[in-house]
């Protein structure tokens, strides 16, 4: 059974949208050449990426 997204109020389109998108983010994140961004990114010396950090690291708009 297929959902209808256009019958769902704002509310409920709005909240959907968002659960999308987190899952993507994830899937994103969790592919092997963005760990690998990341493992490339930490120091030996750091015990942790800050998240603003990875968040920028990401957010970098690529043109072309």
């Amino acid at each position: 059974m297929k959902a209808d997204f256009s019958k769902l109020d704002r509310e409920r389109q709005a909240r959907f949208s968002a659960q999308v998108s987190v899952m993507g983010t994830v899937a994103f994140m969790a592919k092997a050449s963005s760990v690998a961004k990341l493992a490339a990114a930490s120091k030996p010396d750091r015990k942790e990426l800050p998240v603003a950090e990875t968040l920028r690291m990401f957010s970098q708009v690529k043109e072309g």
